[in-house]
């Protein structure tokens, strides 16, 4: 009888306690709540008003790039080249470039690169000219690239870092490179940038880079980032060579870029 009373006294004390715990909990977890909360609320709008806009997912189909953009590769005949849509497509190995700012931070609102449609339809066999008639469009070739960086890629704030401008030219230029010595790998000897003005977070930029001397292996390239009104904010002069780079990695590469020559409509 005495141990039923004491364990029938310690259930009711236990129940006792037991609403007591539970509004204790509901309290901390209210409290704790409403400060975390408050935490992102007051980082979102930090950063959204003041730091820049929210980055979001880069944007690849030309269809959804800005008016100003799709005016620009209107005017201009531009098409994105061929390669470069399986290279997104299929190239799964990280990349600085494409993985990292693109894809993990996804550092830019809008980006891709185009060239002049006559020749994308030359390189890609799709117009058939003389090799003499190749080679002079080689040495006059030229690649654009419009892209929109937000503020994961800032240094100062609103101000976007030069070492992504630097990266941004240098991978363009590899692009260029490669489709003027015949799709084979080059890499950089060299690239020297001349920042003008502070290119800005959530802004719209147009990057060119064109053939400057061809010299057997050695590409010589200029290229320069310009805003809507035209204004050049950065300028660059590079040299590429042409390499011979056999590894599973560069093989990798080739095939998934070189998997088919699409045509471009009218």
């Amino acid at each position: 009888l005495q141990l039923h009373t004491l364990s029938h006294l310690k259930i009711n004390l236990v129940n006792k306690k037991t609403p007591s715990s539970t509004m204790s909990f509901f309290k901390k977890s209210v409290k704790w709540g409403l400060f975390f909360g408050t935490l992102g609320t007051a980082a979102y709008f930090n950063r959204h008003f003041y730091f820049g806009a929210v980055h979001k997912k880069h944007t690849f189909d030309e269809n959804d790039l800005s008016d100003h953009f799709q005016k620009y590769i209107k005017e201009n005949d531009l098409v994105m080249p061929y390669h470069y849509q399986n290279y997104q497509k299929m190239y799964t190995l990280d990349h600085f470039f494409e993985k990292s700012i693109l894809k993990d931070i996804n550092g830019l609102n809008e980006y891709n690169i185009f060239l002049d449609r006559y020749y994308h339809d030359v390189i890609t066999d799709n117009v058939v000219v003389s090799d003499e008639k190749r080679q002079e469009l080689h040495d006059k070739a030229k690649i654009h690239c419009v892209f929109i960086p937000n503020s994961m890629l800032q240094g100062h704030v609103g101000i976007v870092h030069g070492g992504f401008l630097s990266t941004l030219l240098d991978n363009v230029s590899g692009a260029l490179s490669f489709v003027v010595s015949d799709f084979s790998p080059c890499v950089t000897a060299y690239l020297n940038m001349n920042f003008r003005k502070p290119v800005q977070s959530g802004k719209e930029y147009i990057a060119t880079i064109e053939v400057a001397k061809r010299e057997g292996k050695k590409l010589f390239l200029k290229g320069k980032v310009f805003d809507k009104e035209g204004v050049v904010h950065c300028e660059m002069d590079s040299l590429f060579i042409k390499a011979k780079i056999n590894n599973y990695y560069m093989g990798k590469i080739m095939k998934s870029i070189l998997l088919e020559k699409k045509i471009h409509d009218y």
